[in-house]
């Protein structure tokens, strides 16, 4: 191979020097070698930069996994597959340009129980106010708790087992912000925007960490067009499709330690 060898590689598409063990143009998003080169010939190691995440899923697969998960999670007993089944889909779909790969192994019966607790915690309702409030924490609570759950079993090839560690009240405070940021008509995208930032700078992956590149901007325009494209209904998973490529692809793995707020 042209790595082992010590030759540049360029992009077919935009002429932009590959990394080394690169899948796909960190510039332009054009494949470098077949999915099935990526398992067979290239071995998984560290880029020279950040490393580039791509998602590879298609709204035809979503409406088919989406649908059983629904159907699933609607059943309320079989909960925790349905999420576990989508969780799967997401991250097996993942592709990273320096050639590492990524794996899920979450099981539905690890998370059955949360929304039996959460639904309990909707019986608060009958306290005014109060039992509104504590219900909502317990409820944020668990979603923390899921989000924790998810992290902690996606897998890289590289080694390293994901760990999302943000803390409660921040989680909160990014909830509250989030929901009032509504009042404001568009200023919901640019919190969104902020809010992916915590997330994933709260994300240990050992000595590298994620960093999030989108813009508010970006989140509200593409949230329209989603939107509006949606309206079919047919078209649902399409446009999930098109807007969480766009999210993935302004994620990257950067070496060294987060600056966590």
């Amino acid at each position: 191979m042209a790595e082992e060898s010590g030759e540049q590689r360029f992009c077919t598409n935009c002429g932009a020097q590959l990394v080394p063990r690169a899948v796909f143009c960190a510039s332009c998003g054009t494949r470098s070698v077949g999915r099935g080169d990526v398992d067979a010939h290239i071995t998984p190691g560290p880029a020279d930069g950040p490393v580039v995440l791509r998602f590879l899923g298609s709204g035809l697969q979503l409406l088919g996994t989406g649908i059983i998960a629904f159907l699933l999670m609607i059943l309320i007993i079989p909960y925790g597959w349905g999420v576990a089944m989508l969780s799967g889909w997401f991250v097996n779909n993942l592709a990273f340009n320096d050639g590492r790969t990524a794996n899920f192994s979450g099981r539905g019966s690890q998370i059955w129980y949360y929304i039996f607790l959460m639904l309990l915690t909707s019986l608060l309702n009958i306290i005014p106010i109060i039992g509104g409030i504590v219900g909502w924490l317990v409820t944020l609570r668990i979603q923390l708790a899921m989000s924790r759950w998810f992290f902690s079993h996606v897998h890289l090839s590289t080694g390293q087992t994901l760990r999302f560690v943000g803390a409660y009240w921040p989680f909160v405070g990014w909830y509250v912000l989030f929901t009032l940021s509504f009042i404001t008509i568009i200023g919901w995208a640019w919190v969104a925007s902020a809010w992916m930032r915590w997330l994933c700078r709260n994300v240990d992956v050992g000595e590298e960490h994620l960093e999030f590149l989108g813009s508010g901007i970006d989140f509200l325009w593409r949230g329209i067009v989603a939107m509006l494209g949606s309206v079919l209904i047919i078209t649902i998973p399409w446009m999930a499709v098109w807007y969480l490529r766009w999210i993935t692809r302004n994620i990257q793995i950067v070496q060294g330690a987060a600056q966590r707020a």
